[in-house]
């Protein structure tokens, strides 16, 4: 268990150069990158505790940096499984005119790709061991190959894979909380239809799938009353919450993209700005 003391977390991003491999930056590179080597072009925006949308060239901090197995991850829609995952994707829905069928293709192709869910698949938990003990960042395939990955993987393939089916999103990690059990979760965030209601969309916990994230915010969580997205694997856990946005992971991004203007959004900014307290991390 890693624990934090507790203090305001603000939205907070920075414009930095992620610096080439040298002994005399070794230092910063640890800050920066988790003591892997970081990318050799130059200006990446850093940024935290806010709903980012992921691009070619976006790295992302991994829990290994925390105590955890995670490597740092890399994103590149051009490696070959990757992009394989997308082509398939694109053509199922080409002809699809409606918003939430694309949703729903999007999030069945992430389930179909990563079936297999938790920290105790060995393939899973292997496969970030290799790259951890190399100190390399992991590569998206590397997940397709092995058919696994937990929230984090999803919610990365599941970004990607609404921007391919032409549904804007974002990559957010929360504070989540079902029963007594409080933890990190990674989702993703769309709007409705009309671009009004924040969603939130999840391939890995359908608990939090189909939920107004306004919902999820509130101090009771998820009630029955509340409206939902008409989406296909969703289901109801009593009191479901996300709780705040987390000030980790970092992610590196070579441009920042705001397609539906999450950035100036009061509700999400006051989820960045609630305190931080102590919670594990695998």
């Amino acid at each position: 268990m890693l624990a934090f003391s507790a203090m305001p977390m603000m939205a907070c991003k920075e414009k930095v150069t992620l610096p080439n491999a040298s002994a005399a930056q070794s230092s910063q590179r640890a800050t920066l990158c988790g003591n892997v080597k970081c990318p050799r072009v130059g200006d990446y925006e850093e940024i935290w505790n806010e709903p980012v949308v992921l691009i070619d060239g976006s790295v992302i901090q991994g829990s290994a940096t925390q105590g955890g197995l995670q490597p740092d991850y890399e994103i590149d829609t051009n490696q070959l499984a990757v992009k394989a995952f997308l082509d398939v994707l694109k053509a199922r829905v080409a002809k699809e005119t409606e918003y939430w069928p694309r949703v729903d293709a999007a999030i069945a192709a992430v389930q179909q790709a990563l079936p297999n869910g938790g920290y105790t698949f060995g393939p899973y938990r292997s496969v970030m061991k290799q790259f951890k003990d190399a100190g390399e960042r992991i590569p998206l395939e590397a997940y397709l190959e092995v058919n696994g990955g937990v929230c984090r993987e999803n919610a990365i393939f599941l970004n990607l894979a609404l921007s391919a089916a032409g549904v804007p999103s974002y990559y957010a990690y929360f504070v989540a909380q079902m029963g007594p059990r409080i933890e990190d979760h990674a989702v993703v965030l769309i709007k409705d239809e009309n671009a009004q209601d924040v969603y939130v969309v999840d391939s890995y916990n359908s608990a939090f799938n189909a939920r107004r994230l306004s919902d999820l915010a509130t101090e009771k969580g998820a009630q029955r009353e509340h409206l939902t997205a008409p989406l296909k694997k969703a289901s109801f856990f009593a009191g479901a919450r996300l709780v705040r946005l987390n000030a980790y992971p970092r992610y590196w991004l070579p441009e920042r993209k705001d397609p539906l203007n999450l950035q100036n959004d009061a509700f999400i900014d006051r989820m960045s700005t609630l305190e931080s307290g102590g919670f594990d991390r695998n």
